[in-house]
């Protein structure tokens, strides 16, 4: 009767890291960097978004317009987000925060290729937001975020054509205005 050998011992734990937190690492000399608030809560928002966790995705991409309130990408993410959970009315606050918060800024290239790998079920919500669109005509949020998910499902003649309506009825839209001067950039 042969016993085994004793199991080796286990490793020895990492030295604590001197901040215990992301959110202690984004501080300059004791006081929040937004910044680097605005870039962590972004990123965990993401990646919530793409496990569909959408509550814990919407928290952080709220922190993320607090941090920074002037990123037109947060408001977008918050929309994406709002959209997911049918909130549309949510949805069509955040677009228009975006447009207020770019002012004649476009969005930048790298912030539009995020948005659009964020939204992975771009045809089920387009689906969804169609017939939405279908059934009650006047909701004018609904068509907003329609042209906004045409614009990131790069189906940008659809979204020119739905956002340009948009500015014929309301001609003082600022967020169908915004994703219009988009369409450029995709």
């Amino acid at each position: 009767f042969r016993t085994a050998p004793p199991p080796p011992p286990p490793p020895k734990p990492a030295p604590e890291p001197k901040s215990q937190s992301k959110a202690q690492d984004a501080t300059v000399k004791g006081k929040p960097d937004p910044a680097a608030l605005y870039a962590q809560y972004l990123a965990l928002g993401d990646v919530y978004e793409k496990r569909r966790e959408h509550k814990k995705a919407l928290l952080e991409y709220q922190r993320a317009t607090l941090a920074r309130q002037d990123a037109a990408a947060a408001h977008l993410s918050l929309a994406t987000v709002f959209t997911a959970l049918s909130r549309y009315d949510a949805a069509a606050a955040a677009l228009r925060d975006a447009a207020k918060a770019s002012g004649d800024r476009s969005l930048n290239s790298y912030d539009l290729k995020r948005l659009r790998t964020l939204a992975e079920d771009l045809s089920e919500r387009l689906l969804t937001l169609k017939g939405w669109c279908k059934q009650n005509p006047k909701d004018a949020d609904a068509r907003l975020l329609l042209g906004y998910h045409c614009l990131l499902a790069e189906r940008t003649e659809e979204a020119r054509k739905i956002l340009g309506t948009i500015l014929e009825a309301s001609p003082e839209d600022p967020a169908a205005a915004y994703l219009l001067r988009q369409i450029g950039k995709s």
